[in-house]
């Protein structure tokens, strides 16, 4: 989560940058580019805190499985904040640009804009560098969809600026709207998942499925159920059928071999919870549930 962390203080400073270019011209998309920057920092702020939070706090009592979900609320917080207020804003300063018609002027701002270009593009190699090595958490995806939407609304302001037209102008400034609902719109929804106990990913249950399928004393396994509880990590629970007459005791052994299996292939999964069951029928349950897995949805 390092990426979010200096994304954090690369917006401060392209804020800055964009808060000269919108003193120094006269453009709506330049205007609407600087509510872009705001609610990039806003944002990355937000979910820096919830990263914070996940790190430092320990699972209790009353959080038993830690904080790790405040990353995800607060990314749900922070898109929500962007995909509504700030995008009403960045479209509401495109239809005064049309309805006044006042002139656009360049001043200082096509240099500030790429001075904050470079800052943008320096955080989102920064976001791809960590999203190849690790979990591609919120923190992540949020540097890499905000600063690659930053690019494009770069791209449409120093465009309106070239050409100095107040029509273009205009709907450059609906075109950075658009990229902010699009992108807040996205990472909002995918927080809303987690936070509603959306299950890991698809290779994750793939995973457990073959390895306890693959146990001796495993005839099939009848269900598995997942949650994410935090980036990277995982609750799981399963339902097992053993072989008819397996002792008790073989039974717990082999419980405790799966985990083993699980956790070298799997080291995601911090919570397994394997539940035995007697035999029911053919031993074909586990091949469903991998079809399962393949399909859409």
């Amino acid at each position: 989560m390092r990426a979010i962390y200096l994304s954090t203080a690369m917006n401060a400073a392209a804020l800055a940058l964009k808060a000269v270019a919108m003193a120094t011209s006269g453009s709506a998309a330049v205007d609407a580019e600087f509510l872009h920057a705001l609610g990039d920092l806003a944002g990355s702020s937000l979910i820096a805190l919830g990263a914070y939070i996940a790190a430092t706090k320990a699972p209790s009592m009353r959080f038993p499985f830690g904080l790790g979900r405040a990353v995800y609320a607060l990314s749900l917080i922070a898109s929500t904040l962007i995909a509504g207020f700030l995008t009403a804003l960045a479209a509401v300063a495109g239809l005064e640009k049309l309805a006044t018609s006042s002139p656009v002027v360049a001043g200082d701002a096509p240099a500030a804009l790429l001075a904050a270009t470079a800052l943008d593009s320096a955080v989102l190699y920064l976001g791809i560098r960590e999203s190849r090595g690790g979990v591609f958490d919120p923190s992540t995806r949020w540097v890499l969809i905000e600063n690659s939407m930053d690019l494009l609304g770069n791209a449409a302001a120093l465009t309106s600026l070239a050409l100095l037209s107040t029509a273009i102008d205009a709907y450059a400034s609906f075109t950075i709207a658009a990229l902010l609902a699009t992108s807040s719109s996205s990472l909002a929804y995918r927080s809303f998942l987690v936070l509603v106990g959306v299950s890991a990913p698809r290779n994750v249950v793939g995973r457990l499925i073959k390895v306890a399928a693959s146990h001796p004393d495993v005839i099939d396994v009848d269900d598995v159920r997942t949650m994410v509880i935090e980036p990277g990590k995982y609750l799981a629970i399963m339902r097992v059928e053993f072989r008819e007459g397996t002792t008790v005791d073989r039974v717990e052994e082999a419980k405790r071999e799966i985990a083993d299996a699980v956790r070298r292939v799997e080291p995601g999964v911090e919570y397994l919870i394997i539940e035995a069951v007697p035999p029911e029928g053919e031993a074909t349950t586990f091949l469903e549930l991998l079809a399962k897995l393949r399909g859409p949805g």
